[in-house]
């Protein structure tokens, strides 16, 4: 059986870093072996999206936040709900903090579509040229196998897929920035979920960041004008 297809937790770890920073977070019961066994049978069995059905069924306010690929989250979910009978999101409800227990200022900076994947491209080529193929081929000469999760992540992932000869460089490099694009975009879905983010382009609106940065701390968020906030 080959490595599992990836699931993403890892990419969202800002977002939930910052949830739980700011609202609190659900820890929830322990985890259930036998649960997580059947589980992962049934993924192999059916597919990952009969389970995300299942708990669209049975948590509709969960799946609104949980991805269809998101294999770990979509268990855990089912998981909780079999373990207690309530749904994760009631969970959620009762444990995280309803408000924030005090004023932030997020501050979330974007690029026009076109800019942002010409970045990431290059970013990409960069990375080739600074030697990612002989890091990965290090790592693996110290005893890493490509399967580990860390090797599974973007980057790596394409240059092991090459490593093992299942396909040619320029195919690795050339699935590596559609992956990391594709990843960006997630990555902006997750954080526009967040209304509490004011955006801005770094470096057009340099000027307004600076000022929403004074005016937040001499006043507070309330005070924030819109002159700062429209974005």
């Amino acid at each position: 059986m080959g490595p599992r297809k990836e699931s993403h937790p890892v990419r969202r770890h800002g977002f939930v870093y910052i949830r739980a920073f700011t609202h609190g977070l659900f820890i929830g019961p322990a985890s259930d072996p036998a649960i997580r066994e059947r589980l992962e049978a049934e993924i192999e069995a059916r597919s990952l999206t009969a389970l995300y059905e299942r708990l669209g069924d049975v948590d509709p306010e969960a799946v609104t936040r949980i991805h269809p690929h998101d294999r770990q989250r979509i268990i855990r979910a089912l998981e909780v709900f079999e373990l207690t009978g309530k749904k994760m999101s009631h969970w959620q409800m009762e444990h995280g903090f309803r408000e924030s227990p005090f004023q932030t200022l997020k501050i979330g900076l974007e690029r026009e579509r076109t800019e942002l994947y010409d970045l990431i491209n290059r970013r990409c080529d960069e990375m080739m040229a600074k030697g990612l193929v002989e890091e990965v081929k290090a790592l693996v000469g110290k005893g890493y196998t490509l399967d580990l999760r860390p090797l599974q992540s973007v980057g790596y992932r394409h240059i092991g897929l090459y490593l093992k000869r299942e396909m040619s460089l320029e195919d690795a490099v050339s699935l590596m920035k559609r992956d990391s694009r594709r990843l960006a975009k997630r990555q902006l879905t997750w954080f526009r979920a967040d209304k509490e983010i004011l955006w801005f382009h770094p470096e057009k609106d340099r000027s307004k960041i600076i000022e929403t940065a004074k005016e937040f701390f001499a006043n507070g968020r309330e005070t924030l004008t819109k002159e700062f906030t429209s974005k």
